[in-house]
């Protein structure tokens, strides 16, 4: 099968694809090098991480049954659950190709908690290290499948005959209006109306046929950038294009493939959780499918089967061309399809992007994942500038472009007027200081201080004499001091318990008595909350709690320790703030029980 690039590529552009699937994100950073498009870097992010870190209990909440590995063995089934199913599920066929409701392969994985998961986390990561590669501002393009995207097949009857085949595989603005109220009438998907794409497929008995690709409002892309673009004002790069990897694959095989109508194609990706499978006349899509049960961990023998039973469901006819996109385990599919399509051209996508100018670092010799293709199909045709044979984009309107950064807003000015202001009061405080200085030495040059006459020894004499006299004084107050402090604790003491007593209620206290480092009490209480508010007013520790029935009434006994105040008594600091003559006026009459005091008697009093 031969490809070429139908449109010539722009020089110096740069692109981020990013494949969302529900547990893992496959991003390719892309540039466009001349003729050329080179993958710089790949990243691969899980969407299963949290930014706490997960424990013992947290495991055992996600495995109920898991026990000790001495109890019990427990096996832990990798993949999509289906491993064990049986070979033909009735439910697996009503994904891409069903008529009328096309969310029923979109319902049965919304228990999974993954599709409305954001991953701001993961992508904010990404775009920092494509900032520490040199990119710092590369276009961002999503590329998404179900279930965050539902699939629905729509018929409308066959354009006139005078209408162009060109004319007749696109679909125009009033058209649109047509089918998306078709596609909220017979399906019942709710969606918004500038998040949904259409792609003509093949006409058939009369009739056009149309695929529906509607993104859930609750799909993560839209999440996610709403949060960057909140957490920050600039640094987040343009968001060029969210489209769903149906279209994806489609887009490229119909700008690449030069297969003549009647030449029968297959495009089949193989991942981890599911298997996508394309059918194409020409280079039309006659028909799509997501397998659901049919993933990269099944033989590759059951992928090869399924294939061909789609092929013979669909009457596709023979394929003559069929591209494979199957990760770690390419070799042994190759190997079944070529055996399983002996009369087809069966190649690997990877080649067929390398050959057709898709350069890849020479040290990357390992199979590219299958969401890492994806990406980097998407990210080729958007370098690339091909034609989407969907008529939409999937990203709501306020996110395809780019926040512009306001660089002069009204409080911008009004801090630039508070500014000037400030600087201006502070150079005029400053100027007035100067002033002032100069003016002060001025009058002690005209008017020197008078400096004392008195013999040096003498003063000296006298400043010893103070010294001798404050440290006597201060000596004294110390002495003073040793014998007030503590001198009222029993009263202090008595008057803090019974104050707590009382606001507390319903106890009563029968002992207390000193012992070392505190104050034993004794009492009985109505309520053990009474006796925990008791402690808490006391900052006492219990150290007894019994109780005992008397009739219908039950009676606690507790034992609490508490701390006896060793301080300076109140009428003691009282006297001397009165006698230093720091007491602020009429404060000796304030509050009730309070005695007027004259500073002259209470400096007596304390002499």
């Amino acid at each position: 099968m031969s490809l070429s690039s139908k449109s010539k590529p722009d020089a110096h552009r740069s692109v981020l694809s990013i494949a969302v699937t529900p547990e893992s994100l496959d991003a390719v950073l892309m540039r466009q090098a001349g003729d050329r498009v080179e993958m710089v870097q790949r990243f691969i992010r899980s969407r299963a991480r949290s930014s706490a870190l997960a424990t013992a209990d947290n495991l055992a909440l996600a495995l109920p049954d898991l026990k000790g590995a001495e109890d019990s063995d427990y096996t832990l089934e990798v993949g999509d659950g289906h491993g064990g199913s049986p070979a033909f599920l009735p439910s697996e066929f009503t994904g891409l190709g069903a008529k009328g409701n096309g969310s029923g392969s979109r319902g049965a994985e919304q228990g999974g908690g993954t599709q409305a998961r954001p991953f701001a986390p993961q992508l904010q990561e990404i775009l920092q290290e494509c900032h520490a590669l040199g990119y710092a501002d590369p276009a961002l393009v999503f590329t998404e499948g179900p279930p965050e995207l539902a699939y629905v097949e729509l018929q409308l009857p066959q354009k006139g005959d005078g209408e162009s085949e060109k004319a007749a595989a696109s679909v125009g603005a009033s058209e649109r209006k047509r089918l998306l109220a078709l596609l909220a009438e017979k399906s019942g998907v709710s969606a918004e109306e500038d998040r949904v794409a259409f792609l003509p497929l093949a006409s058939t008995d009369g009739h056009r046929r149309v695929l529906a690709l509607a993104a859930d409002p609750s799909e993560p892309v839209a999440a996610t950038l709403a949060i960057l673009r909140e957490k920050q004002a600039v640094g987040l790069p343009m968001t060029r294009l969210l489209e769903a990897e149906l279209a994806v694959y489609a887009s490229y095989f119909q700008n690449t493939s030069s297969a003549a109508p009647g030449e029968r194609s297959a495009l089949v990706r193989v991942g981890s959780e599911d298997t996508l499978v394309l059918f194409f006349d020409g280079t039309s899509l006659l028909h799509g499918e997501r397998l659901r049960s049919v993933t990269s961990y099944d033989l590759p023998e059951t992928v090869c089967s399924r294939v061909l039973l789609q092929q013979d469901e669909k009457k596709i006819g023979e394929v003559h061309n069929l591209l494979l996109v199957g990760g770690g385990r390419l070799d042994k599919l190759l190997e079944r399809f070529r055996r399983f399509y002996p009369d087809a051209a069966v190649e690997p996508l990877e080649s067929v992007l390398r050959d057709g100018g898709l350069h890849l670092p020479e040290s990357d010799d390992e199979p590219l994942r299958s969401g890492v293709l994806t990406a980097a199909v998407s990210g080729l045709a958007y370098l690339r500038s091909w034609d989407g044979v969907a008529s939409g984009n999937l990203l709501p309107q306020t996110l395809r472009r780019r926040r512009r950064r306001r660089t002069f807003v009204w409080h911008t000015g009004v801090a630039a007027l508070l500014l000037v202001l400030a600087l201006g009061v502070a150079g005029y405080r400053y100027a007035t200081t100067q002033q002032a200085l100069e003016e002060e030495r001025e009058e002690l040059r005209l008017n020197p201080p008078i400096l004392p006459q008195d013999n040096p020894d003498l003063l000296q004499a006298r400043v010893d004499s103070l010294n001798h006299a404050y440290v006597t004084y201060t000596r004294a107050l110390y002495v003073l001091d040793s014998l007030l402090v503590g001198s009222d604790k029993w009263i202090q003491s008595l008057s803090r318990v019974t104050s707590a007593s009382a606001n507390t209620g319903r106890l009563w206290l029968t002992t207390w008595w000193p012992q070392e480092g505190g104050l034993r009490l004794k009492g009985h209480a109505l309520d053990r909350l009474t006796i925990v508010e008791l402690a808490r007013r006391l900052d006492a520790p219990i150290e007894l709690l019994n109780y005992e029935d008397i009739g219908e009434r039950r009676v606690y006994t507790f034992e609490m320790v508490t701390d006896i105040p060793e301080e300076m008594p109140e009428v003691a600091n009282f006297l001397r703030t009165v006698a230093a003559g720091t007491l602020p006026e009429g404060e000796a009459a304030e509050g009730p029980g309070r005695l007027e005091i004259n500073p002259s008697e209470a400096a007596r009093a304390q002499d």
